[in-house]
């Protein structure tokens, strides 16, 4: 009885919590991802390409380039993105126009401001495909390495493929990264 006196107080504590939404800044058509650099700014992604470092006190939003060029169609574009404090590099999740379609790759660059530096594919898949569902991908940073959720690109059957990377969740090596695809016998 105590446990569920203590559930009880729990819940009501919680929800007398009030909570506001407020905008900040003007309006972003398709925003996918966030990540925050600091107290007071955020990087936001927009599924058409573009990268926005948006001030949260003043709403300002400011470009940061050059991203890399995506195929924005349906549910692809310029997707996740994760900043990475100690190191100051971004990682963009994007669907990377490839021959025979489209697959979902990893750019890593330093972040000088408003500049991505040098911006590099750490990974391509090696699944690609001409349909524009099911991209996913989120991205973490933990400890030395960045995880990614790859989605099946409209197929379920290709999570259970282990051929190919859709349908996976990957995990790179942030200190001592391999060349995109190179990976060989990555299967276990």
């Amino acid at each position: 009885m105590k446990v569920i006196t203590l559930l009880s107080a729990l819940l009501l504590s919680q929800a007398s919590l009030a909570f506001t939404i407020e905008k900040i800044g003007s309006d972003i058509s398709h925003p996918w991802g966030i990540a925050v650099l600091n107290d007071e700014e955020v990087l936001v992604t927009a599924r058409a390409g573009a990268l926005l470092r948006i001030n949260l006190t003043t709403g300002q939003q400011r470009a940061v380039l050059p991203t890399p060029f995506v195929a924005s169609f349906r549910q692809g574009g310029l997707l996740d993105v994760a900043y990475d404090e100690q190191s100051n590099r971004v990682h963009l999740c994007y669907s990377k126009p490839l021959k025979g379609g489209a697959g979902l790759a990893i750019a890593s660059a330093k972040l000088d401001g408003y500049q991505l530096l040098t911006p590099k594919d750490i990974f391509v898949s090696n699944h690609r495909s001409p349909s524009g569902a099911h991209f996913g991908c989120r991205i973490v940073i933990e400890g030395n390495y960045l995880f990614a959720s790859l989605g099946d690109r409209g197929d379920r059957s290709n999570a259970q493929n282990p051929s190919n990377h859709a349908g996976s969740i990957i995990r790179l090596n942030l200190v001592e990264p391999e060349p995109a695809n190179t990976q060989k016998d990555w299967l276990p």
